[in-house]
């Protein structure tokens, strides 16, 4: 009785082994197809519904690995039906101007071995030095907005000294506070009079607020705000 029973674990086993491996898939993914010199991004190769042997990257003579592999794993479970996968993904900075192909990984799944397709990225001039993000090269881009400085944070969040930093490089007459910082200990709600008391050169004429019923005085409405230089 044992046997039997053993027998038919061994048999179900086998059967959903090959089940899973009939609905494999072993793709790759970039962030971007499209990539300004100087930065890079991220491809990811992603084997589902399977257990996979031996992974082999592609050669990658024409990038530089900035990292990489980073595995990682994940199950999903969509309306009953249970999705496995494992994951390796690369961080990549092109070395020169062109199009580049990503070239075919291959992973050994039962007794066959799969291969993602290969993959074009453009990497196109960047006479301005624009940085992206690796991971969504479309992304938010502080310096484009004025903001010198902050691609020297890294990738991670900036510290108080940085952001009083880039708050005294905003302010007129050579960033001269008069010891005043924005964030001390820590980071309250922003305050726009105290922002305008310490920049002269902006500062502005707030109007008066009105009491409740009180009408507002002859030629108010049209008295545009004045800027004062002291």
């Amino acid at each position: 009785m044992k046997r039997t029973l053993l027998g038919l674990l061994f048999l179900i086993g086998i059967t959903a082994g090959l089940a899973a491996q009939e609905g494999a898939r072993f793709t790759v993914e970039v962030s971007t197809d499209s990539i300004l010199f100087g930065n890079y991004f991220k491809v990811t190769f992603s084997l589902e519904n399977a257990r996979g042997g031996e992974f082999s990257a592609p050669d990658f003579s024409e990038f530089r690995v900035v990292s990489g592999p980073n595995q990682a794993s994940s199950m999903s479970i969509v309306n009953g039906q249970v999705t496995q996968s494992i994951s390796y993904a690369y961080y990549l900075e092109p070395k020169d101007l062109g199009n580049f192909y990503i070239l075919p990984a291959s992973v050994a799944v039962g007794d066959k071995v799969m291969e993602t397709q290969p993959i074009e990225v453009m990497v196109v001039p960047n006479p301005e030095n624009i940085r992206q993000s690796p991971d969504n090269n479309s992304g938010f881009n502080m310096q484009q907005f004025g903001f010198e400085g902050m691609d020297s944070w890294g990738d991670g969040m900036p510290d108080l000294n940085q952001i009083n930093e880039m708050f005294r490089n905003m302010m007129p007459n050579g960033g001269d506070m008069d010891g005043f910082q924005f964030f001390q200990d820590s980071m309250p709600s922003f305050n726009l009079d105290e922002f305008f008391r310490m920049m002269p050169e902006l500062r502005m004429q707030i109007p008066e607020e009105l009491q409740e019923g009180e009408q507002p005085k002859e030629g108010k409405r049209k008295k545009k705000r004045k800027i004062y230089k002291v």
